[in-house]
């Protein structure tokens, strides 16, 4: 699937659940190459592959040369779990970007690139999560795998505003 803007496969506006399903080669120009989620949209995720998806900029916004999300942009509320995320592209978070509450637990992140764009960061080459609000612990990112992934700032993970707990976990070779 290919979306000319926005979420590759799915763009939510309310509610989402996604159960043991698989998202391959989705790709989209802005933000979410499989899913993106706006601000008044809720995504749970749990026991899903997201393999392979990606956000071009090369064909996307010139005026706007970051792309948020290889497989996942949620600008609400995101919880993913027991998810493998691998092989996902982007210029901010590699695989999944959010920017408000956001939970990872148990999930492995695998050989997802952040890459430099014209004028776009490489931030975050699993993970980019930019939280907005202040105040409360708002990102909770437990016991996950981080392997081979690749980012120009923050290789695994990227955070910028947000106070996360980052709980037992392993990143390795990033």
């Amino acid at each position: 699937n290919r979306s000319s803007q926005t979420g590759g496969a799915i763009y939510n506006t309310g509610n989402l659940s996604v159960n043991i399903c698989e998202f391959s080669l989705n790709s989209s120009r802005h933000k979410g190459g499989a899913v993106y989620s706006t601000v008044t949209g809720n995504v749970k995720v749990h026991r899903t592959r997201f393999n392979k998806n990606y956000l071009d900029f090369a064909t996307g916004q010139f005026s706007n040369p970051y792309t948020n999300g290889g497989a996942i942009c949620s600008e609400n509320r995101l919880e993913v779990v027991n998810c493998i995320l691998d092989k996902n592209r982007s210029t901010s978070g590699g695989a999944v970007w959010a920017s408000n509450k956001l939970k990872l637990i148990n999930n492995t992140f695998y050989n997802n690139e952040a890459y430099l764009g014209v004028a776009a960061p490489g931030l975050g080459g699993a993970v980019e999560y930019q939280y907005r609000g202040a105040g409360e612990v708002n990102g909770y990112i437990y016991n996950n795998i981080f392997n081979s992934n690749l980012g120009i700032n923050g290789w695994a993970l990227y955070t910028a505003g947000a106070s996360s707990q980052l709980g037992v976990g392993l990143i390795v070779q990033n």
